[in-house]
């Protein structure tokens, strides 16, 4: 019986939601590691990942609890009342803070509910079952590490690593925010380590630890197993066009019109000087419609809306199909002086899909973390805003060579460092979570 994990995740397999991917995959690969996992999260899903939920036989023993309260995860409560334009007026400013404390308040109690639900389960189904070794929790939802918390006070020999994928501004004065902060200060205070999945949120975990070696990088990662499995294979039959070369992204909850307007703007321009045929072109954007709206309205200013196919929020399974099947890949973040936006998971993905990826960084600085990712694994090209035009102009050039290739297959453009790119498969990702836990020193 090797060493004991228990795991706090409150998004977990099947749940179809990108926070389950790496709870799932970790459990995973450490089970098939030797370690005994167990994992304590919630019963009831909303929607079913099909790959994650062929993935749960593989990931060690499960209990499931069934919290008190709204199954949603805690987030700010939104409104028109939210709206920047009306933040000149004292009506809309009062209601406004009066709505953000209601909500810090639900978020509190949400998380208090789940987090005593976890125990309570976990207790009720390992009464007679010694302690475990480690203690794993993650994010985004502050319910795992509030029952890592009150699990450490009684179990104080545990090793505590507290797992942080996505991370809100620490620098944000809202009550909600407040409230994370001061939880957060007291898990990384209690913790053995912190683990983080990129070099931005590293650091914004610093300036609130102040102890920069209690924090580790473990990026995100892929599973190529996810692409052989069947559903996948079929889907992807599906979407091949050989006669349309066709660039896909994905809409999320940033909604910054910048993102687009780089390779829209580079297309349009292609298909003036008529080295592209606009008959012959697709965009394909994945997201929930509320996300995808930003995207459309950035194609109908270059006059490509109907060029673009939104596909709205598709399972798992068909969005990587969708990938395997396009020929240009679309990959975002933004990097500024106050603020920077976690890598996206599905950049990971696309390493797995030996197909051009092509990054949009926003910010003002150079050589940001997707530029490094992109340039260190040979993925394809990654446009910085910072440098305007001669970064604008290589853009246009990578789409125009690209385009060529596929249809004449004149010139190789992608040949990516398959070693670099193999130490972001979860299989091997897995060593750095192996060293963690064998060395509980810190």
């Amino acid at each position: 019986m090797g060493k004991k994990v228990l795991l706090f995740a409150e998004h977990f397999a099947p749940e179809a939601t990108p926070s389950a991917v790496r709870p799932t995959k970790l459990a995973k690969f450490l089970t098939a590691s030797g370690y005994s996992v167990t994992v304590v999260t919630k019963r009831r899903v909303l929607q079913t990942d099909e790959l994650l939920r062929q993935d749960l036989k593989s990931c060690g023993r499960i209990y499931r609890a069934m919290p008190r309260g709204d199954l949603k995860a805690a987030r700010p409560i939104r409104s028109k009342a939210d709206d920047p334009g009306k933040g000149g007026n004292l009506f809309f400013r009062l209601l406004r803070a009066i709505r953000r404390t209601l909500s810090a308040i639900r978020a509190a109690w949400r998380n208090e509910s789940f987090a005593k639900a976890f125990l309570s389960r976990l207790y009720a189904a390992a009464k007679d079952e010694e302690s475990f070794d480690y203690l794993i929790s993650t994010d985004p939802e502050l319910s795992n590490h509030l029952a890592a918390l009150e699990y450490k006070k009684t179990h104080p020999n545990v090793f505590w690593i507290a797992d942080f994928c996505r991370f809100q501004d620490p620098t944000d004065p809202h009550l909600w925010n407040a409230y994370r902060r001061r939880l957060l200060k007291k898990v990384i205070r209690h913790c053995g380590v912190c683990t983080a999945a990129d070099q931005n949120l590293k650091k914004a975990l610093e300036t609130l630890s102040k102890r920069s070696v209690l924090v580790r990088v473990i990026p995100q990662g892929y599973d190529p197993e996810d692409l052989m499995k069947e559903l996948v294979r079929r889907f992807a039959a599906q979407e091949q066009d050989p006669n349309v070369f066709r660039i896909l992204a994905v809409a999320d909850e940033r909604h910054d019109p910048d993102e687009w307007e780089p390779v829209f703007r580079a297309v349009s321009e292609l298909i003036a000087e008529r080295r592209m045929d606009r008959e012959k072109l697709s965009f394909t954007i994945y997201g929930k419609s509320e996300d995808t709206a930003f995207c459309l309205e950035t194609a109908e200013k270059f006059g490509l809306s109907p060029h673009v196919r939104d596909m709205g929020a598709q399972s798992r399974a068909r969005f990587l199909a969708a990938q395997r099947s396009a020929q240009a890949l679309i990959a975002s973040a933004k990097d500024l002086e106050d603020f920077h936006s976690p890598l996206p998971l599905h950049l990971y993905e696309q390493i797995l899909m030996q197909k051009p990826v092509i990054g949009i960084a926003l910010g003002e600085g150079l050589d940001s973390e997707l530029y490094q990712l992109i340039r260190e694994c040979r993925l394809g090209f990654c446009y910085e805003q910072s440098e305007g035009a001669a970064s604008f102009g290589a853009l246009k050039k990578y789409l125009a060579e690209s385009y060529l290739y596929y249809f004449t297959r004149a010139k190789e453009l992608y040949e990516p460092n398959l070693k670099a790119c193999a130490r972001y498969a979860y299989g091997n990702l897995i060593t750095l979570w192996k060293e963690l836990l064998q060395d509980d020193s810190f």
